[in-house]
């Protein structure tokens, strides 16, 4: 149970049933969850019957299903075991008399010889937990929804939840994912489970074949080439919606956004957090030329003191030029305090203009 994400409270309330039915040593009351397709309902119930230690049957009541095949079922069924009616709503009103009366009684009407002989009686079975489930709650048969004693409905997940079922998904692929780039991820997905996984899966695809490998972790870089790629951005992204994106990075992730920018722009790129640099963080090479970069992932204004540190490792790496980068603004006092020098400035609005230029797909 502990291994389900989201749906808090009705994980809560569950639990509770169960402790209760394991001191009573009976099964737990049938109960009716509702809500969206692709929730995890059917998950969710599965997930209990295992922790209960019980056997399930699945019977999908928009299929083909018989009302001897229903009772068949009912006949078959162990002490405790679960019963998972999906789309329970499209049970018809001949399957919903063979089911109530088991239900209500744990007794089975069944039809006994042949002929003249044939008779009516009734069969008492072990008893058992139907599980209920519906995306049209209010479509279920009235006398059928009394007979759960809980309902509960399922919530849409929360980008935090979506965030930890992707990580999940993406371990299943034998990767590992970077948790500022699952929740990028987690704000293309719909609130469920499926958009969540199909979108795991798409990103885990997409890197696979960009580095003919599994990549061992996805990072924020890899997931925003990914989305481009797989066409998740389009002309409708504002410059706001691009500015929201690079401060929800890391500083480490913008410094990798911003290599992946330059890369696309033509240089060569070299990262020197490793070395110390105590202000630069890349360098730039396009045939003669070298740049020194520092990338500032920052919400206040950059200002002087920031710009005359940075000059000053500039001038002790002996590299002719610099570049700062940042996620917003300079001061003017910034401004002034550059002038002279060999240094330039990419602030929001000219990073925003830099990456409609060089992500075209995403934002042309």
């Amino acid at each position: 149970m502990a291994a389900y994400i989201g749906q808090e409270k009705i994980r809560q309330s569950l639990l509770l049933q169960i402790e209760a039915a394991t001191i009573r040593n009976a099964p737990i009351s049938h109960f009716l969850m509702s809500g969206p397709e692709s929730m995890g309902k059917a998950t969710l119930a599965k997930i209990v019957a295992n922790f209960m230690e019980v056997n399930y049957q699945v019977i999908d009541c928009g299929g083909q299903i018989k009302p001897s095949d229903l009772a068949n079922v009912l006949k078959n069924l162990q002490a405790h075991d679960f019963l998972i009616l999906e789309r329970i709503e499209l049970l018809t009103d001949t399957l919903v008399h063979v089911l109530t009366a088991p239900m209500e009684s744990f007794m089975l009407d069944v039809i006994v010889g042949k002929g003249n002989s044939v008779n009516n009686t009734k069969l008492r079975l072990p008893v058992f937990t139907v599980v209920g489930l519906s995306s049209q709650a209010r479509q279920i048969s009235k006398r059928l929804q009394k007979l759960f004693l809980f309902h509960y409905e399922f919530e849409p997940y929360s980008a935090t939840e979506i965030s930890q079922l992707i990580t999940l998904f993406v371990n299943g692929q034998r990767q590992t994912i970077n948790p500022a780039a699952a929740d990028l991820l987690a704000n293309y997905c719909k609130g469920t489970i499926d958009d969540a996984k199909t979108l795991a899966k798409k990103v885990a695809d997409y890197c696979l074949v960009k580095f003919r490998s599994h990549k061992i972790e996805i990072d924020y870089t890899d997931v925003v080439a990914a989305l481009d790629y797989l066409g998740y951005f389009n002309a409708s992204n504002s410059s706001a919606q691009i500015t929201d994106l690079v401060l929800k990075m890391t500083g480490i992730e913008f410094e990798n956004f911003t290599s992946d920018l330059f890369l696309r722009m033509g240089y060569k790129v070299e990262h020197t957090r490793a070395t110390g640099d105590h202000g630069i963080d890349l360098f730039l090479r396009h045939g003669d030329e070298t740049i020194a970069v520092q990338c500032k992932r920052w919400s206040q204004p950059v200002g002087e003191p920031i710009i005359r540190d940075f000059y000053g490792a500039l001038l002790n790496s002996g590299v002719p030029k610099g570049l700062i980068v940042a996620t917003t603004t300079f001061t003017q006092q910034a401004h002034s305090f550059k002038q002279g020098k060999p240094i330039d400035f990419v602030d929001i609005d000219r990073l925003v203009g830099f990456v409609k230029q060089f992500y075209p797909k995403s934002y042309n």
